[in-house]
C-alpha cells in the first residue's frame, strides 16, 4: 500500500483542507510530496489549528520561499522541473501572476501535471469568487436537502466539510492519477496536463438520486425516501440516553427484522408505502409509537439487539468515540502519528500543540 505512488513527487502549493487533504493521501500511498509556503503568506492552519496542520502535513517536506522574489521563483521553478505533480489552491490566475502558472511550469517541465482545486473551477462567471464548503453544498444543491423531521424547513449546516473533501481532496486524487496514467501509457504523446477541479461541479453528482426523481416532475421532498424525513424504515431516532439510531432498512427482509427486534410483527406485514409518514402519501406510518419504542432503551441496548439480527440498524457515533469503537479500531481507521512537538515547524514557533497524536488512516486497502 505504501509504495503504490512510490517514485512520484509532488510539489503542494495548497493550503487550509482540500489541497493539503489532497496531498497527504498522495503521501500516504508513497509519493514524495514538498509542501511549499510563502513566509508571508503560510498555511493559515499552521497557527490557527496546528493539530490539523500536523494531521495533514506530517508526512510531507516542509519548505518556506518566498516565492514572490526572482530567487525564489527559479527555486521553485527548478524544484517544478524535477516533479511529476504540482498542486495549488489559489484562485484563477493568481500562480501565473506570481509566474508559476500552468504555462510557466510546463515551459520548464513539459510532462508536468498540474492540479488546480478551487471552489468554482478556472472558468465561468463564479470561478473568481471566493467561497467555503457551505457555499459550494448550497450552489450544488445539496444544503437544501439537510432538513431534519419536523416543522423546520431550515437546512442544517454539517459539522464535516463533504465538498472540501468529497469534491477536492477524493475527486482530485482520482483526476490527477487519471492524467498520470495517460502520462504513463503515452509518455511520447503527453504534453502536460492541467487538471481543472471544481469543488462545486465535483459534488453535484451526489444529488444523483433526487435530481432524477426532480427530472421526472415529482417531489423530492415527498417522494424521497431517503432523506430521513419520508418514511420510518429510513430514519434516525432518539434512544433513552439521548442518544440516537440509524435505521436503513429498506429493504422489506430487513424491515421484517427489526419488527421483529421491537416487538410489533404487525409492522412487518406493510409495503414501502404504508411506511411513509410524510404526508399526503398513504395513511401516514404511526411514526410517534416507534419513536417512543426507541426511547425506551438506551443506544448501547439497542446496538446489541440489533446486531444480533443483522437488519441495516446502526448507533450514530459522536466523533470522539470513533478512536475506541469496534469498527475503527478493527479497520485500522485511525492511526497514531510522529510526535508532532518534535516538529521543527513547532519548535521554531515556541508552542506546545496538545492532542494531535493520532490521525485518520489511508481509507482504503489494497492485497
Amino acid at each position: 500500500m505504501a509504495g503504490l505512488l512510490s517514485g512520484l513527487k509532488i510539489l503542494d502549493f495548497t493550503r487550509l483542507l482540500p489541497g493539503p487533504k489532497l496531498t497527504h493521501l498522495m503521501a500516504g500511498m508513497g509519493a514524495a510530496v514538498t509542501k511549499i509556503e510563502a513566509p508571508k503568506r503560510p498555511d493559515t492552519t499552521r497557527h490557527q489549528h496546528p493539530g490539523l496542520y500536523h494531521q495533514l502535513n506530517c508526512n510531507k517536506v516542509l519548505k518556506v520561499v518566498d516565492y514572490n522574489t526572482a530567487e525564489g521563483r527559479e527555486e521553485v521553478l527548478a524544484l517544478a522541473a524535477e516533479s511529476d505533480v504540482l498542486v495549488e489552491g489559489f484562485r484563477p490566475g493568481i500562480m501565473a501572476e506570481w509566474g508559476l502558472g500552468f504555462e510557466d511550469v510546463r515551459a520548464v517541465n513539459d510532462k508536468i501535471t498540474y492540479a488546480s482545486v478551487t471552489g468554482y473551477g478556472q472558468s465561468g462567471v463564479y470561478s473568481h469568487l471566493a467561497g467555503h464548503d457551505i457555499n459550494y453544498l448550497a450552489t450544488a444543491g445539496l444544503l437544501s436537502q439537510l432538513i431534519g423531521r419536523g416543522d423546520t424547513s431550515l437546512p442544517a449546516v454539517p459539522g464535516f466539510q463533504a465538498a472540501d473533501i468529497a469534491g477536492g481532496s477524493y475527486m482530485g486524487l482520482a483526476a490527477i492519477q487519471a492524467a498520470l496514467l495517460k502520462r504513463f501509457r503515452d509518455p511520447d504523446g503527453y504534453e502536460g496536463a492541467h487538471v481543472d477541479i471544481d469543488m462545486t461541479a465535483a459534488v453535484v453528482p451526489l444529488n444523483t438520486i433526487p435530481f432524477s426523481i426532480s427530472q421526472t416532475g415529482l417531489s423530492v421532498d415527498i417522494l424521497n425516501v431517503l432523506n430521513g424525513r419520508t418514511a420510518a424504515n429510513y430514519a434516525v431516532y432518539e434512544t433513552k440516553d439521548g442518544k440516537y439510531m440509524a435505521v436503513g432498512a429498506l429493504e422489506m427482509k430487513f424491515w421484517k427484522k427489526v419488527c421483529s427486534v421491537i416487538g410489533r410483527a404487525d409492522w412487518a406485514k406493510m409495503n414501502q408505502l404504508q411506511l411513509v409518514f410524510a404526508p399526503p402519501l398513504g395513511k401516514g406510518f404511526p411514526l410517534e409509537e416507534l419513536e417512543g419504542i426507541f426511547k425506551s432503551k438506551t443506544r448501547d441496548e439497542w446496538t446489541r439487539l440489533f446486531g444480533e439480527a443483522d437488519c441495516c440498524v446502526t448507533p450514530v457515533l459522536e466523533v470522539h468515540e470513533i478512536k475506541g469503537a469496534e469498527y475503527h479500531v478493527d479497520k485500522g481507521t485511525v492511526e497514531a502519528l510522529v510526535d508532532v512537538n518534535e516538529s521543527s515547524w513547532v519548535k521554531s514557533a515556541g508552542m506546545a500543540v496538545i492532542g494531535a497524536d493520532h490521525g485518520l488512516a489511508l481509507p482504503f486497502k489494497l492485497s
